[in-house]
């Protein structure tokens, strides 16, 4: 998170103006850095959701189905075992997906201080096209765009490298970029693509597993007649109920 930063910093400065129209230029921005201070806060809303029902599913199964649901204590033993061996694997690839920071190209694929002044002079794209090859000749780049350039990122200021893409979410270029995943309010890609997978692997098997046990209850609870429960039974498979159909 601190490199990133560093990197939005070092963009900025980059592209702000030089001379005595600073002043003029930051009060242009800072209606901008509002406005991404929000985005930044309001990207962490489909996380907060996220965790808000795997917390009432806790709740839920825990407490509602084998504490006050289950009479058996063998059964209880067996279900809580095994609901929170899958529950913390859940949520810690979980949370490693989501605070794994997104790998960045090296300072190889940047261009020197030379070469990124003779760029930014040039104005015609075969000459800026010529600098490029002539510093990426030694670097391990295969990919091209269609018309067999070189890829070049202006924002982050470096050569890309194979299956390297700029987010535009996170502000930077990200190795192995798979997408930006508003779930997680993270780039899914080379440094955490192995955390998302596992994250998908076990909310799957956290979801089946509390499906399956939660089942029986699920049919008891319209075979048996309402008139039959106890206040506290009704509202106890109601809670079950909303876990079935949440999960």
């Amino acid at each position: 998170l601190r490199k990133r930063q560093e990197q939005q910093e070092a963009a900025a400065a980059r592209m702000a103006p030089a001379g005595g129209g600073g002043g003029s230029a930051a009060r242009k921005m800072a209606p901008s850095h509002v406005l991404k201070c929000c985005q930044r806060v309001l990207a962490w809303v489909p996380v907060a959701f996220i965790a808000l029902v795997v917390a009432w599913s806790y709740y839920a199964y825990v407490v509602e189905l084998c504490v006050f649901t289950i009479t058996s204590t063998g059964e209880k033993v067996v279900y809580l075992v095994i609901f929170h061996l899958s529950f913390v694997m859940f949520v810690w690839s979980y949370w490693k997906t989501i605070f794994t920071s997104p790998a960045s190209p090296s300072n190889e694929f940047c261009l020197s201080k030379s070469d990124k002044e003779q760029y930014e002079k040039e104005e015609r794209p075969e000459s800026q096209q010529e600098i490029l090859r002539r510093a990426a000749k030694d670097l391990p780049i295969y990919t091209t765009t269609a018309s067999r350039a070189i890829r070049y990122c202006d924002r982050c200021q470096l050569i890309k490298p194979d299956r390297c893409h700029h987010c535009s979410a996170c502000d930077l270029c990200v190795l192995k970029m798979d997408h930006h995943c508003p779930w997680v309010n993270n780039c899914v890609g080379f440094s955490n693509y192995k955390f998302f997978l596992l994250f998908l692997f076990y909310s799957l098997l956290y979801c089946l597993f509390v499906a399956a046990t939660v089942l029986q209850y699920f049919i008891k609870f319209w075979t048996v007649s309402l008139f039959d429960l106890d206040h506290h039974s009704i509202l106890s498979n109601k809670t079950l109920i909303f876990h079935s159909f949440s999960t």
